[in-house]
C-alpha cells in the first residue's frame, strides 16, 4: 500500500500529488459554503472560513504526523494490535464518509441544475439524485469506472479557472469595492447563538476534507513528498477560499435571504449574470467527478478490508447500495453527516498521532483535536 523507495521531493511531484486533495476540498467547498456562512455570521463570513480551515490545517498535522511515523510500522508490520485494530476502523469509517460525500455532490450538482430552469422540488431533487446512483453503479459493474478518473484533472482546472473567474468578476464589477468591503459594519445575525454558529461550522467540515487522501498515495510518491502536497493543498485552498469570501462579501446582500445550497448561484445570477450558466456547468463536471472519485476510493477501501474477497464490481454495488440510503435526505442534512463521518475518521487518525508521537506539544495539541472532533460528532448541525 505504501512506498518509500526515494527519500527525495521535488516540486513537480509535490504538484502532482497536490491534485487529488486540491481537488476533493474544491469539490463542494466553494459551491455550498457561501450561503452556509452568510446564513451563519453574515458579513463575518470571512472568520468562519478562516476558523474552519484553522481547524482543517491542525486536523491535517496528524495526516501529516500518521504518514511518518504509522505507515512506516504498518509496512514493518509492528503497529500493535490494539493501534492495528484503531487503523482499520477508521478505514472502515472511511469507506462509509465517502458513501455519504457522493449523494451530497449529487444533491449539490442537481439542486444547481434545479435552480438553474427554476425548479425547486426536493422530491424530484432526491429521484434524480437516487438514479444517478443507480447510473454510476451500473457504470461501475459494467464497465469499471478507472476510465472516468481523468476527470478529476479537467474538473480540477476548470474548477480553479472558475473560481478565479468569480473572484476577478467580483472585484472588478465595482470601482467601490474597496470602499464598500471597508464601510461593512460586521455583526452577527440575530437569529442564532455562538453555539449555534459553531454547531453549523463544526457541519461545515466536509468543505475543507480532502487533505487525508495524501495518506493512500504510498504507491506513487515517497512520504516526504505527500507531507508536502498535504500542507501546500490546504495553504493554496486556504488562500483562495479567503480571497472568493472576501471577494464576495460586498455583495452577500444579493441573496435575498436565500441560504440553500445553491445559494450560490442565486447570488451570481443576482449579481453578475452572465457567469450563472458557466457556473451551473463547472457544477456538474465537479460534481460529478467528485461522486466518481468517492466511489472508486470507497470501493477500493471495501477492497483491501476485505483483503480482496470482493471484487472490484460488488464493491462498486455496495457503495452505491450505501449511497443511495443517503439521498432521501436534504442537501444540508446530509451535508452534515458527511462532516460528522470524516470528523470520526479523522478521531480515530488523531488518536493515531497522539499515542504514537512523542512530542509533548504534538500531543496536547493532538489531543486537543480529538476533543473538538468529538464536538462536531455530537453537536454539528445542519444550518435552518
Amino acid at each position: 500500500m505504501y512506498s518509500d523507495n526515494k527519500t527525495t521531493s521535488y516540486p513537480l511531484e509535490i504538484l502532482k500529488a497536490s491534485v487529488t486533495p486540491i481537488a476533493s476540498i474544491f469539490g463542494s467547498g466553494f459551491l455550498v459554503i457561501v450561503p452556509i456562512l452568510n446564513g451563519t455570521l453574515g458579513y463575518n463570513a470571512w472568520v468562519g472560513m478562516l476558523l474552519i480551515c484553522l481547524l482543517a490545517y491542525a486536523v491535517g498535522s496528524t495526516i501529516r504526523s500518521n504518514i511518518l511515523i504509522v505507515e512506516p510500522l504498518i509496512i514493518k508490520k509492528t503497529l500493535s494490535k490494539g493501534l492495528s485494530r484503531v487503523e482499520k476502523s477508521s478505514d472502515l469509517i472511511l469507506s462509509l464518509a465517502y458513501c455519504i460525500s457522493i449523494s451530497l455532490y449529487l444533491h449539490v450538482m442537481v439542486s444547481f441544475i434545479l435552480a438553474s430552469i427554476n425548479v425547486q422540488s426536493l422530491i424530484v431533487e432526491q429521484l434524480i439524485v437516487c438514479l444517478l446512483i443507480i447510473i454510476i453503479g451500473a457504470i461501475g459493474w459494467f464497465h469499471g469506472l478507472s476510465k472516468l478518473s481523468i476527470l478529476e484533472n479537467i474538473s480540477l482546472l476548470v474548477t480553479v479557472l472558475m473560481i478565479l473567474l468569480v473572484i476577478i468578476s467580483f472585484i472588478a464589477n465595482d470601482y467601490q469595492f474597496i470602499y464598500k468591503i471597508n464601510s461593512i459594519h460586521f455583526s452577527l445575525p440575530n437569529h442564532i447563538s455562538s453555539w449555534g454558529i459553531l454547531a453549523v461550522l463544526g457541519g461545515s467540515l466536509i468543505v475543507v476534507q480532502g487533505f487525508e487522501t495524501t495518506r493512500y498515495l504510498g504507491r506513487e510518491y515517497n512520504s516526504q513528498v505527500r507531507i508536502k502536497a498535504c500542507k501546500f493543498s490546504q495553504l493554496f485552498t486556504t488562500i483562495i477560499y479567503m480571497v472568493l469570501i472576501f471577494s464576495l462579501t460586498p455583495w452577500l446582500y444579493n441573496l435575498n435571504g436565500i441560504s440553500g445550497a445553491n445559494g450560490l448561484f442565486f447570488l451570481i445570477r443576482n449579481t453578475l449574470p452572465f457567469l450563472a450558466i458557466p457556473l451551473v456547468c463547472v457544477a456538474v463536471l465537479s460534481q460529478f467527478s467528485a461522486a466518481l472519485a468517492d466511489t472508486i476510493a470507497g470501493a477500493e477501501d471495501i477492497i483491501d478490508n476485505s483483503k480482496k474477497k470482493i471484487d472490484r464490481k460488488h464493491a462498486y454495488l455496495r457503495v452505491c447500495v450505501i449511497a443511495i440510503l443517503f439521498s432521501f435526505t436534504k442537501t444540508y442534512t446530509v451535508l452534515v453527516l458527511s462532516s460528522k463521518a470524516f470528523a470520526l475518521y479523522y478521531l480515530f487518525q488523531g488518536y493515531l498521532a497522539f499515542r504514537l508521537n512523542r512530542r509533548v506539544f504534538k500531543k496536547v495539541l493532538y489531543l486537543l483535536i480529538q476533543i473538538i472532533l468529538i464536538w462536531i460528532v455530537v453537536f454539528a448541525k445542519p444550518i435552518g
